[in-house]
């Protein structure tokens, strides 16, 4: 049996409701079309690595999966609760699959302009009026203006389309808005000045901001619920962890790392998943009530705890982006993405890390006043 932090019976909401719901509606967009000219700001912000996975085309999300997954989440630990113990996804895992810099400033600003003073100012172009007041630009719009840049653009009008792009990486992979149409603003005013992008923590953001959409989305009881978050870490995570719902991988074709002009532009482990690509599907049926019984029935020896063997590394040759902050990913700071603030609980997923687990866990509550 499995118990949260007051001794309570964790049974997953599949079950617990006396109904079958429907699955998670997932969030997330494909970026705008990508320009070699944009490297050069994407190589210091520490974007390269998911601009390759994006490059190489995403995986479709499997609703069914990340439904049954979510079901599996517990807000009083950050953690997905399985027959064999606690797992959930990491700083290690952020760094390792998306190459996201973890060291650096929180995600977070105080704007002094508006919305369209900032976009006329660093995106030249005054956006139109949202319906009602949304702190967003619409996807629509940046796609029909930023999705190509023209041969002969001047240096101004690259910087333009590289922040649109930017954003819609982060705002669109990293942080979907669940209205579905919008690319959501926060992230903006730090994307703005190419300079400095690399110097914040977009790796614990993005951490912060999936989980806080696990927590809320764990909770529903609509039959039409959304799921936002960065599915593509949470679905490649998955993969890397568990047989369950995982594709057969062919076998790899890797750029070739000696001839790329920037160690920067290695691949992390994440891009595995994209050029190794199959249609097949190890699970015999992808539906949310199959994947639910799987994980049900998940044993020890199932779950890869250690994905990121020294060996695998050395075969990958990964970015240096992946493991240059690894002195951070056991610790206990909060993770913040603007109003958001997650506690990180690495110490009940020892395991992870190749380490000794403590049972049971020492206890650091999640805090519910956190979440408001």
């Amino acid at each position: 049996k499995l118990f949260s932090s007051n001794n309570n019976p964790l049974i997953p909401i599949f079950h617990c409701l006396g109904q079958n719901l429907t699955e998670l509606n997932p969030r997330t967009r494909e970026p705008l079309r990508f320009d070699k000219r944009y490297e050069r700001y994407l190589r210091p912000a520490g974007l390269m690595g998911l601009m390759n996975i994006c490059k190489a085309g995403l995986p479709s999300i499997d609703r069914a999966l990340v439904s049954a997954l979510v079901d599996r989440w517990r807000p009083e630990t950050h953690t997905f609760h399985m027959p064999c113990g606690e797992v959930t996804i990491t700083l290690q895992d952020v760094a390792m699959i998306l190459g996201l810099p973890i060291s650096g400033r929180a995600v977070t600003v105080n704007a002094t302009e508006s919305q369209n003073e900032l976009v006329e100012r660093y995106l030249g172009k005054s956006p139109p009026p949202l319906d009602r007041p949304r702190p967003g630009l619409r996807v629509s719009w940046v796609r029909a203006e930023f999705n190509n840049c023209p041969e002969d653009a001047d240096e101004e009008t690259v910087k333009q389309h590289a922040r649109a792009y930017i954003l819609s990486l982060i705002s669109g992979v990293l942080f979907p808005d669940a209205s579905g149409d919008l690319y959501t603003f926060y992230p903006f005013p730090l994307i703005a000045d190419l300079d400095n992008i690399g110097s914040y923590s977009w790796g614990s953001a993005t951490l912060a901001y999936l989980y806080r959409s696990m927590c809320a989305a764990c909770r529903r009881q609509s039959d039409q619920s959304n799921l936002t978050g960065c599915l593509l870490l949470l679905q490649l995570w998955s993969w890397e962890r568990f047989p369950i719902g995982r594709p057969d991988m062919v076998k790899l074709k890797y750029p070739n790392v000696e001839e790329l002009e920037d160690e920067r532009d290695k691949p992390t482990v994440g891009l595995r998943w994209v050029v190794g690509m199959c249609t097949r599907r190890a699970a015999p049926a992808r539906c949310y009530e199959h994947f639910t019984n799987e994980f049900d029935l998940l044993t020890d020896d199932q779950v890869v705890w250690c994905p990121y063997r020294k060996e695998l590394v050395k075969e990958l040759q990964l970015a240096p982006i992946c493991t240059q902050d690894s002195h951070l990913w056991l610790t206990q700071a909060p993770l913040i993405y603007f109003y958001m603030v997650e506690v990180y609980t690495p110490e009940r997923v020892m395991r992870q890390f190749g380490l000794h687990q403590s049972c049971p866990p020492p206890l650091r509550d999640t805090s519910v006043e956190l979440h408001w």
